[in-house]
């Protein structure tokens, strides 16, 4: 009896390359799409209802540890990969590198929390001294928190505004989308430090959080997708 065989397609080590980079940018994609929805339902399985917390980073102060740990890997693991990605130009790797230091600047340093969970002075650790003070350039204040969170969104918007064209100059159209996409991530920041100033915190800024962070999935799977329709052909510039 002849014994079943199994004939993967050979592939060459830069189809292998190419495949495995792919991979890891659409599992980047999935992962900023669905951490706004894995803290809301870990948060929902722990407590057994529904908690509206008035924002995405409010869930870091979630009674119980699995939301927060879902909370503070995903942004860990979203922050390293941009650290290690390549960029297509030394500007955009400067950028990308930027960007994936405030975001894990986001994780380490947390959102304060309600003023009645607030520690005393004396009982903070150094991270909550740092993370819960607030800081001011004249008259504007802001958190570590806040200013890694905006820093980052400014980041990524100016590649997509600014670098992400740079890939496809025969095509108007996706230069437009990602000049658009760049401009609701500059938007999606204001936006929040707006409502904040002007409304407060409740459960509507976390939705608006939320669509930030699903602009900058659609800008990184839109240019996924024109990198998987080249066959990885496109031309690095990072020694122009």
């Amino acid at each position: 009896m002849k014994m079943l065989e199994f004939n993967p397609k050979k592939e060459t080590t830069d189809e292998q390359v190419f495949r495995t980079y792919q991979n890891l940018r659409v599992g980047l994609c999935v992962i900023g799409v669905m951490v706004p929805i894995m803290v809301w339902f870990a948060d929902y399985i722990e407590l057994g209802e529904v908690v509206p917390r008035p924002s995405i980073s409010a869930y870091y102060h979630s009674e119980h540890s699995l939301t927060r740990d879902l909370f503070v890997s995903n942004l860990f693991v979203v922050g390293i990969f941009l650290l290690l990605y390549r960029g297509y130009s030394a500007k955009e790797n400067i950028a990308l590198d930027i960007g994936g230091m405030l975001l894990t600047g986001v994780a380490i340093f947390p959102t304060q929390p309600d003023p009645e969970k607030l520690p005393q002075p004396a009982d903070r650790t150094f991270i909550q001294h740092v993370a819960y003070a607030e800081y001011s350039i004249g008259e504007f204040s802001f958190t570590l928190h806040g200013a890694c969170a905006v820093g980052f969104f400014l980041a990524i918007a100016y590649v997509a505004i600014f670098l992400a064209g740079e890939t496809v100059q025969e095509n108007p159209v996706l230069k437009r989308i990602y000049f658009w996409l760049g401009v609701a991530m500059l938007v999606a920041p204001l936006a929040s430090f707006l409502f904040v100033s002007l409304i407060g915190e409740n459960y509507k800024l976390f939705l608006l959080e939320s669509v930030g962070i699903l602009v900058f999935s659609i800008y990184w799977a839109v240019k996924t997708w024109e990198f998987w329709g080249t066959g990885g052909k496109i031309e690095s510039k990072q020694f122009d």
